[in-house]
């Protein structure tokens, strides 16, 4: 590798890292997570797989949202916004899925 190449490599990693370091160094932002007990999470997740409907788990994820809100506000912090779709939604659903898979192999029509 060349020094330029290195050079350009570091500074790169470095900008990477401060950024992450500048996020992480605003306490006054929290996830809903992060204020909720493990008991919580679990009903929460049992709940949004009881749900029949995506109008229920909107629902759900609303009063939630609410919830983690005000319990934000009275330590003084601001739950992050969330995708109204919930958070499969966001990523436009990519992964596992019907796709063509490893092929044939080498001969194999």
């Amino acid at each position: 590798m060349s020094e330029r190449n290195f050079r350009t490599a570091l500074l790169a990693a470095l900008l990477c890292l401060a950024s992450n370091l500048a996020q992480a160094a605003d306490p006054a932002t929290v996830n809903a997570e992060q204020l909720m007990t493990q008991e919580e999470r679990a009903e929460q997740r049992n709940k949004m797989r009881a749900a029949k409907t995506e109008e229920e788990r909107a629902a759900i994820r609303a009063d939630n949202h609410q919830l983690m809100s005000e319990r934000a506000a009275a330590q003084g912090k601001v739950l992050v916004p969330v995708n109204p779709q919930g958070p499969q939604q966001a990523g436009g659903r990519r992964g596992q899925g019907p796709g063509r898979g490893m092929g044939a192999g080498q001969g194999r029509q």
